[in-house]
């Protein structure tokens, strides 16, 4: 395993598309539950990879397409800044969340390894069409969702690289009233959700993008990824490429001690965005770790 800190780019790569198309797509498994998708397409150019991506707890799949009051369209949307650089994204909800199937949370039922597996049929299904036929995937999780793309490349393999963003397999942190950052559940004190995800005195728009994308938090799912180290035989086991994410203010107390987990991983590649707190897609800076990722899933991806 090699180990490298170069994971942001030294500037924003320049858009190579001048349209693309965003779909809604809807994947139905043998039991009638509904996965539902947004598809960001290049026109024009033949994408020479697919990454789907998961959102992370509480929050739909447009957490991955921003839109900020007052901003240049597409100019917080991690898709369309992919997709405007011949990448094809689709960001995915997971059962229970936002569009997808809602069904009652059940210890039994809506359990992370439940909810990975409905998403491997997604994925599975999604390799099966002939426009996606031989080209590599890569999954790309923003916190739950990472734990959940954990879980799912664990359980499945997937995918041939992955991203994965502002998560803790080793123990989750949060922005306390005292200002510091401490694992989460530390008694006598409160987390501030809002400042973890955002920082002190975010703009009043960037509150009101944050609220846009809300939605239900799957249970007991989202309680068991969040355990410390649920997700560590996860991490280990990994055999693809791995680009670890984060903000420097972030929901996590130790980048190396994360990066140390994949083990097996043939490379590991760790960037931490300065100034950023939990949400990277409303951090200023973003497009530099955005830019990073392309690199990494292009050189992994190439065939």
């Amino acid at each position: 395993m090699t180990f490298s800190t170069m994971g942001l780019a030294a500037q924003e790569l320049p858009p190579t598309v001048d349209e693309i198309e965003v779909t809604e797509q809807r994947f139905v498994n043998d039991a009638g539950l509904e996965i539902v998708m947004s598809q960001y397409e290049p026109i024009g150019v033949d994408s020479p990879v697919v990454l789907w991506c998961l959102p992370c707890g509480g929050c739909s799949r447009n957490y991955f397409d921003f839109k900020v009051e007052g901003a240049n369209p597409g100019s917080y949307s991690f898709a369309r800044y992919f997709a405007r650089r011949g990448i094809t994204v689709i960001t995915a909800d997971h059962i229970g969340v936002g569009d997808s199937t809602h069904i009652p949370h059940d210890p039994e039922v809506t359990t992370a390894n439940f909810l990975a597996d409905r998403m491997h049929e997604a994925v599975d299904g999604f390799r099966q069409l002939p426009k996606f036929s031989g080209k590599p995937f890569v999954g790309v999780g923003h916190s739950f969702g990472s734990g959940m793309l954990l879980t799912q490349q664990y359980r499945h393999e997937d995918f041939d690289a992955l991203v994965v963003l502002g998560w803790s397999s080793i123990q989750i942190a949060l922005m306390y009233t005292d200002g510091q950052f401490k694992a989460l559940g530390t008694p006598g004190d409160r987390a501030r959700a809002s400042v973890t995800n955002l920082g002190f005195e975010a703009p009043q728009e960037l509150i009101d993008a944050n609220r846009s994308i809300s939605t239900t938090v799957v249970l007991p799912a989202v309680q068991q990824v969040g355990q410390p180290g649920w997700c560590v035989p996860a991490s280990k086991s990994v055999r693809v490429p791995v680009y670890l994410g984060f903000g420097e203010f972030d929901t996590l107390l130790d980048p190396q001690g994360e990066a140390d987990l994949y083990i097996d991983a043939p490379e590991v590649v760790t960037a931490v965005l300065p100034g950023s707190y939990h949400f990277h897609n409303l951090a200023e800076g973003r497009q530099l770790l955005w830019s990073g990722i392309i690199d990494f899933v292009l050189r992994h991806t190439a065939r």
